[in-house]
């Protein structure tokens, strides 16, 4: 889903009680622009007021650095953007780091062991309270991603619907809450259909 993540960083700017961390890596920035524009989300208005911080990864990687050393750049970048942004002073309650979208570190030639370490650093700040929440999104296809599944304490899953084109409903979402999950018992999970607007996202029963 290319709505879901910029629709998710809107929601928690408009709730005004956090500070988001957004690392847009996904698609340019002319996307999460245009959307953010149908939102009616004014992006420069909260990086102005201090409620999001920002930074266009594929812009920066297809200006600024050498094809041969692009990956180890952008991981030094992504991780020195976690620092500050962990470490700022700002009097907020909240403050949640956003990914979008972890696969393309796989994609563009980082290591695995590169990613393990970043992720590492990420749940330590978790752990110190540095950091509220973070929200990964992943394309489920990279060995990176499995390592994020096992770890996660909760998943959503996206699926289109691949039976055939419909008004109401382009898909299934899916939620899995791994954290509370003791061994040797189900996962708790919960199913529902959604449908992308033009300004919006609709979740709603499966059936409703």
């Amino acid at each position: 889903q290319s709505f879901d993540i910029p629709y998710l960083v809107s929601k928690i700017l408009a709730n005004g009680n956090s500070i988001v961390g957004f690392i847009a890596m996904d698609q340019m920035n002319s996307h999460y622009q245009s959307i953010a524009n149908k939102l009616k989300v004014n992006l420069g208005e909260f990086i102005g007021n201090k409620h999001l911080k920002l930074i266009y990864i594929l812009n920066d990687a297809l200006t600024h650095y050498e094809t041969d050393k692009m990956s180890d750049d952008i991981i030094k970048l992504i991780s020195q953007f976690i620092v500050d942004f962990s470490t700022n002073n700002e009097d907020i309650n909240k403050r949640i780091l956003i990914i979008d979208n972890l696969s393309i570190l796989y994609g563009i030639g980082c290591s695995i062991n590169d990613i393990l370490v970043l992720l590492a650093h990420i749940r330590t700040l978790l752990i110190d309270g540095e950091l509220s929440s973070v929200i990964i999104h992943i394309s489920g296809f990279s060995a990176i991603d499995k390592v994020l599944v096992n770890s996660a304490d909760v998943l959503i899953i996206w699926e289109e619907l691949y039976t055939g084109s419909s008004k109401d409903i382009d898909g299934f979402l899916e939620l899995k809450l791994l954290a509370a999950t003791e061994p040797g018992t189900r996962t708790e999970r919960s199913r529902f259909h959604y449908k992308v607007t033009e300004k919006s996202i609709n979740i709603f029963e499966i059936g409703s």
